[in-house]
């Protein structure tokens, strides 16, 4: 797991390191492990746009994971609430030598309760059809909640769920990943 997962958090880091506004986030469990790291492009009256990374291992399913693409966020007025729409790109490495490439399409949403501003509740769905897919690939979706607390200005501690179910050539759905992963997200 190791040597796969590194390089991947070798780039992310060295990354951060040239970058600004961006937030480098390290998740895991027994059997998983997630890096992702986001890159802020934009922000202004009209709201924010993002360029994010992920690297993705599950010991379990034997799975690589690798995806970036781009997100736009809106707050709604006075709610706290933050809305928004993305793309992104996977390639999945998957168990039974089953690899996928995959565009897909989502939305996000963020709240921070007002008067509890060191408490954040996020929620993300992607889902790429049959068109948007190849190599060995049908369909991919790829969902995650997370609770945070800021411990810290710059550093959050959070708990995540995440489910990931695609559907290979010839094969019923599987999923890729069905788990809760605690995790430290730092900004910079």
């Amino acid at each position: 797991m190791i040597r796969r997962l590194f390089p991947v958090v070798m780039v992310v880091v060295l990354s951060a390191g040239v970058a600004q506004a961006g937030t480098l986030a390290i998740s895991f469990n027994d059997t998983t492990a997630q890096v992702t790291f986001d890159q802020m492009v934009r922000q202004d009256a009209w709201g924010k746009s993002a360029f994010g990374l992920r690297g993705f291992y599950s010991d379990r399913h034997n799975t690589g994971l690798f995806s970036g693409g781009m997100n736009v966020l809106g707050a709604v007025k006075d709610t706290g609430l933050e809305v928004g729409a993305g793309i992104r790109g996977y390639y999945i490495d998957a168990d039974q030598g089953d690899d996928m490439l995959a565009g897909a399409l989502g939305g996000l949403v963020r709240f921070v309760p007002p008067g509890f501003t060191k408490v954040s509740l996020t929620g993300s769905l992607f889902y790429c059809p049959k068109v948007f897919t190849g190599l060995d690939g049908e369909r991919l979706l790829d969902t995650e909640v997370k609770a945070a607390y800021k411990i810290i200005p710059r550093a959050s501690v959070f708990i995540s769920y995440t489910t990931i179910r695609a559907k290979f050539e010839n094969e019923d759905a599987r999923n890729l990943d069905n788990s809760i992963r605690g995790g430290l997200s730092l900004k910079f």
